[in-house]
């Protein structure tokens, strides 16, 4: 993960945190995504990412890999995933 960061992000990756921190804005969340109602803080994955990249509202990624299968994509992305493997 950290050599496939670095390679692709540069300076802007940060190997002691995970996190990219680009130096002008490439985007970011709408301050009502961003923003978490008490259901979601209470989740453990929710907590996790609120520790881990707490520069999130601001543009922050996290970088995280996964294997791309059918079962861990949502219905949306895995339509976008099954065209894309037929080409």
């Amino acid at each position: 993960m950290d050599c496939l960061a670095q390679e692709r992000f540069g300076q802007c990756y940060d190997a002691t945190t995970g996190v990219i921190h680009f130096p002008g804005s490439r985007g970011y969340l709408k301050p009502e995504w961003a923003a978490l109602d008490d259901n979601k803080q209470g989740k453990p994955e929710v907590a996790f990412f609120l520790e881990k990249n707490p520069g999130h509202g601001q543009g922050d990624e996290l970088v995280c890999l996964t294997e791309l299968v059918e079962s861990n994509l949502k219905r949306q992305a895995l339509q976008a995933f099954c065209r894309g493997m037929e080409t």
